[in-house]
């Protein structure tokens, strides 16, 4: 009878060998095998010189509303543009949590609790994040007696302590954060875009217990991207912003509370010319 269990004990460079010649499809099953092979599978699951897989709903349940915007049965689809198949991936982990954004493999998850999650929908790694209740203009939560639900109380403005909104679970998940990405397949800062302000906020997983807001200019942004482990910001009137030395700010510090300058640059392109202007974080 042979034995199977001398699998996991293959040695490191043969195994990297074998997922070089294998297909984007292929390489999930491997990481399937054994913990050690889904372990290594990782580095490999980042569609380097492959064709991305879209992210589809598997199944469309009728009687969910087309409002609703999470994933109701912890089951995506990933078509595959290279043989035209929709492949069904189970994650259970994205239960009840709406995509805000993608990035080296990674999806950055929000749930109507307000938490927030780093999950590799592959590799099945969650990384928390600080939660939706964590940026600044999140006042606090009160319970309603009369909606029997938990309303979550923001800022109308950014500097608006007076007038306060109400939110509801839904409008946490589905509507408040606008869109996030990281930085690398190995994440050290993830910048989100609420909404409501469409400021650029910042945390570093493992490091930050809440959201800092990057200050260049207070503008508008409509989207932010990463090239070369760099966050490029979209201004709505077009400028682009490049973000540099998120990773060393020092978000506890009170020089930092204080709004000092120089924790960063910010780089603004706009008609074929760049400048650097100084960022801080508030």
């Amino acid at each position: 009878m042979n034995n199977f269990s001398g699998w996991s004990e293959l040695l490191g460079d043969l195994i990297d060998e074998i997922q070089k010649r294998l297909t984007l499809a292929d390489l999930i099953r491997f990481g399937c095998v054994c913990s050690s092979w889904n372990s290594l599978s990782g580095s490999f699951l980042s569609h380097k010189g492959r064709l991305p897989w879209l992210i589809v709903p598997f199944f469309v349940d009728p009687n969910v509303g087309r409002e609703t915007n999470c994933c109701s049965d912890g089951i995506l689809g990933f078509f595959s543009i290279l043989d035209g198949l929709t492949y069904k991936v189970e994650i259970p982990e994205l239960l009840g949590r709406r995509i805000c954004g993608t990035a080296f493999g990674w999806f950055i998850t929000v749930h109507g609790n307000s938490e927030m999650q780093l999950l590799h929908p592959f590799t099945r790694k969650v990384v928390q994040l600080p939660a939706l209740t964590k940026f600044p203009f999140a006042i606090g939560t009160r319970f309603s007696e009369e909606k029997g639900i938990l309303l979550y109380l923001m800022q109308q403005g950014l500097d608006d302590t007076k007038n306060i909104s109400e939110c509801d679970s839904e409008y946490m998940r589905d509507i408040n954060l606008y869109k996030a990405v990281t930085n690398s397949s190995q994440p050290t800062v993830v910048i989100a875009i609420p909404a409501l302000y469409r400021q650029l906020y910042f945390c570093r997983p493992g490091k930050d217990n809440k959201w800092k807001r990057v200050v260049g200019k207070t503008v508008i942004y409509s989207d932010v991207t990463v090239y070369k482990e760099e966050f490029y910001a979209v201004r709505y009137t077009g400028e682009v912003d490049v973000i540099k030395g998120l990773d060393d700010a020092d978000v506890s510090s009170d020089a930092l509370l204080s709004g000092r300058e120089r924790l960063g640059v910010l780089a603004t392109c706009c008609f074929g010319k760049v400048r650097l202007v100084p960022m801080k974080v508030v």
